[in-house]
């Protein structure tokens, strides 16, 4: 299949309090034509805050939470990794190779390095 003009688009609706659990996250893809078809629906445990695909690919997504919880998800598999910075990560990015995560948290920065995906 020629994925020529597909763009995938993550999306988590706002916590409401009163709700019984965090809505999931969805992830579509977008034809150049408009069509949007959701691909992938992810339970999460907290509320999303952020979301975003990983370098250079749509396949690898991380999402950090209200709790400070921050994990990072291989779509196609359906494998993920996890970890905890802190509720206050007000940006991040991951590196290219997903072993390395840089973090805005309260007045300063973080780096650290990302649990494997195949090491759980």
């Amino acid at each position: 299949e020629n994925n020529v003009g597909v763009a995938n688009l993550a999306l988590a609706e706002e916590f409401i309090q009163g709700m019984s659990s965090p809505p999931p996250i969805e992830i579509y893809s977008i034809s150049a034509e408009g069509i949007a078809s959701m691909i992938y629906r992810l339970k999460v445990l907290s509320p999303c805050t952020q979301l975003g695909f990983c370098h250079g690919v749509v396949c690898h997504m991380v999402s950090i939470h209200t709790d400070g919880l921050m994990v990072l998800y291989d779509l196609p598999t359906g494998k993920l990794s996890m970890c905890h910075g802190s509720p206050t990560t007000s940006c991040f990015s991951v590196s290219a190779d997903r072993t390395l995560a840089i973090a805005t948290e309260s007045d300063c920065f973080r780096i650290f390095r990302v649990p494997s995906i195949d090491s759980g």
